[in-house]
């Protein structure tokens, strides 16, 4: 990823992102430490400080940059998603 476009994700997107997240999905708080079983997320890999510590988040949200398709600045998906209830899984 070019300098410039690192800068606008870093700087502008991902925080335009959080603060959207924020404001309009509602999570179910977790009890302690969120953590994650699986070691990657479709094809990012998942840090093992969210494997082996965890973290006191209610949702974590990764950024991967993919440079592989055109005029395509970045994209998203959820990684596990309960296919009855339409929410999101922990790992």
């Amino acid at each position: 990823m070019d300098e410039d476009r690192q800068i606008f994700v870093t700087s502008k997107l991902i925080p335009q992102l959080i603060t959207y997240i924020s404001t309009t999905i509602s999570v179910i708080p977790v009890s302690g430490k969120l953590t994650f079983t699986a070691g990657s997320c479709d094809t990012a890999s998942i840090d093992t400080l969210y494997r082996d510590e965890g973290v006191y988040a209610d949702m974590v949200l990764f950024v991967k940059a993919d440079l592989s398709t055109p005029n395509t600045i970045a994209s998203g998906k959820p990684c596990i998603v309960d296919p009855v209830t339409g929410r999101y899984n922990s790992f």
